[in-house]
């Protein structure tokens, strides 16, 4: 790699690393200020930050594609866009993968599957895979499932049951699955836990890391957030789109540079250590994480995680976090009502989720399944996650679509048949 002072000088602004300092250096002339060619030659720094991961072209195209559309493409599959208007008046963008239009008239032999993505995320998360057999979505498309997925944030009460019915009308199947990560496991469970013709329609649920009740943060910082009054939330962060500016940094820093720096925000804030990525799967996958979202969808996020309770928005809050307002109690969202397969799948070591406490709130027939040492973001783009995490969604959908799953949870848990009763059959 050539030095600092052999390089053209065509260009505004380089971000290099040297023995573990950031260094900026502007090369449009001495007036531009902080640091010139002339000035740090001598040093000879190289440009030499994690130069062999963006040497890669397949690491380099899945870093710079534009969206969801050139991801599946980059990994040989092609999409569909789907618009779909909400009765509260949104127009939600549906994305269907499939392999090629031949695979289109196959898809009906599964149930089309539905992606629910997290907080601050879109779409792109699922398939940012530098592998494609890492990702989920296009597992299951290689399996004959039908996948879809939406990019827009959702309320339970309009937009899921919306994306489902028109999922149905298009493939003409009577039922779909679910799979949420993290707050897209929230949406759903609020969604079925109040809808009951929902759950006529949903053949199973998978729940990935389910950011529910966390046992507790490990950054004070993040914890008085947390518990920080909803108004105080909104005067720190405004009333619009959550941390708009990540789009900015994201864009001018060098892509290696950008994954380091959220690294250590991540192991600051949410400790986690990443120690579960590959290095150039996070410089891929920190490119696709971030996704603009309401700031008011993360005042939801934080009344329930300070409330620990799935309860809905509340407008009114008082000084102190309660569940209740001054004037009435909050609704909350009664999923201990849904009855049908529940499948929670999460790492030992994250952080975000209590186990515990939400088999509490759920039916006893909820199966749970651990992946030893995997923190939160590893679901997504961890390594090893074929072996760990997508066969095992994969047997799990296919054991619901054989229509032998509540045979082998009643041996597994040794109850009669009654107690099924009212739960929705895979047939």
């Amino acid at each position: 790699m050539e030095n600092l002072k052999d390089q053209e000088s065509d260009y505004n602004l380089k971000c290099l690393y040297k023995l573990g300092v950031w260094e900026i250096v502007m090369n449009k002339g001495n007036n531009d200020g902080i640091l010139t060619e002339n000035s740090v030659h001598k040093t000879e720094i190289y440009l030499r930050f994690l130069p062999e991961f963006m040497e890669d072209n397949e690491v380099n195209q899945m870093t710079t594609a534009r969206d969801t559309v050139d991801l599946c493409q980059l990994h040989g599959y092609d999409l569909e866009e789907h618009f779909v208007r909400t009765p509260d008046g949104y127009l939600l963008c549906l994305q269907r993968v499939y392999k090629d239009q031949n695979s289109l008239s196959k898809l009906a032999y599964k149930p089309p599957v539905l992606f629910l993505h997290g907080l601050l995320m879109n779409s792109e998360i699922w398939v940012c895979n530098i592998r494609k057999e890492d990702s989920i979505p296009l597992a299951l498309v290689d399996q004959g499932y039908d996948f879809w997925n939406f990019t827009l944030d959702s309320i339970a009460i309009f937009d899921i049951p919306s994306l489902v019915k028109y999922i149905l009308s298009v493939n003409k199947s009577e039922s779909v699955a679910f799979v949420g990560f993290s707050q897209g496991a929230i949406m759903a469970f609020a969604a079925l836990s109040i809808d009951n013709e929902l759950r006529k329609s949903v053949r199973a649920f998978i729940a990935l890391s389910p950011a529910i009740f966390p046992k507790k943060y490990s950054s004070k910082t993040v914890n008085s957030i947390i518990h920080s009054n909803s108004q105080l939330l909104y005067l720190l962060f405004g009333t619009h789109s959550m941390l708009a500016s990540t789009i900015f940094w994201q864009a001018v820093l060098y892509p290696p540079v950008f994954s380091k720096i959220l690294d250590s925000c991540l192991r600051y804030f949410m400790n986690w250590n990443g120690k579960n990525i590959s290095e150039e799967q996070k410089i891929v996958g920190y490119s696709h994480l971030y996704s603009f979202t309401s700031v008011k969808c993360f005042v939801h996020w934080s009344q329930i995680m300070k409330n620990k309770v799935l309860q809905m928005y509340d407008d009114s809050p008082g000084i102190k976090p309660s569940y209740y307002t001054n004037l009435n109690r909050i609704a909350r969202y009664p999923i201990e009502n849904i009855r049908l397969p529940i499948i929670l799948i999460y790492g030992s070591d994250d952080n975000m989720v209590n186990i515990d406490a939400l088999k509490s709130c759920l039916p006893p027939l909820s199966q749970c399944i651990q992946i030893p040492h995997y923190e939160h973001l590893d679901m997504l783009i961890g390594d090893k996650r074929k072996n760990l995490v997508i066969n095992q969604v994969i047997e799990q959908l296919n054991h619901v679509a054989s229509g032998d799953y509540y045979d082998s949870i009643k041996e597994e848990f040794g109850i009669a048949s009654d107690v099924l009763d009212g739960f929705i059959t895979s047939s």
